[in-house]
């Protein structure tokens, strides 16, 4: 048996943690099995809709874990970052953001 710990994010602003003890040549599936019994973790019933990574790295369903493995459950981005950021400059103005919000008067643009 070895140790892993479970992170998830079923909801915005809302993490759960726990430390699940499983076989030492489980895959994911078989993981996601262990995981599913514990009544907390049933929103993982819909597993088309979630990412799993090991330390921030993106695994697949034959991942074989390791003792002390992070497993990482997020669900997916609804916006890409770039798209939301470029769409945010938009509404606040080239004037108003970043580099250009404070200017000294006779000052170049962006210092």
């Amino acid at each position: 048996m070895i140790e892993i710990t479970v992170i998830a994010c079923p909801k915005p602003r809302l993490w759960i943690e726990k430390i699940f003890s499983i076989d030492s040549a489980s895959a994911l599936s078989q993981v996601i099995e262990v995981i599913q019994k514990d009544p907390n973790w049933i929103f993982l019933q819909d597993k088309k809709d979630w990412t799993f990574s090991v330390w921030g790295r993106k695994i697949n369903s034959s991942y074989l874990f390791a003792h002390l493995d992070r497993l990482e459950i997020v669900r997916g981005l609804l916006v890409d970052p770039k798209t939301a950021r470029r769409e945010r400059f938009k509404k606040q103005g080239a004037r108003t953001a970043g580099l250009f919000s404070k200017k000294r008067p006779g000052a170049k643009q962006g210092y």
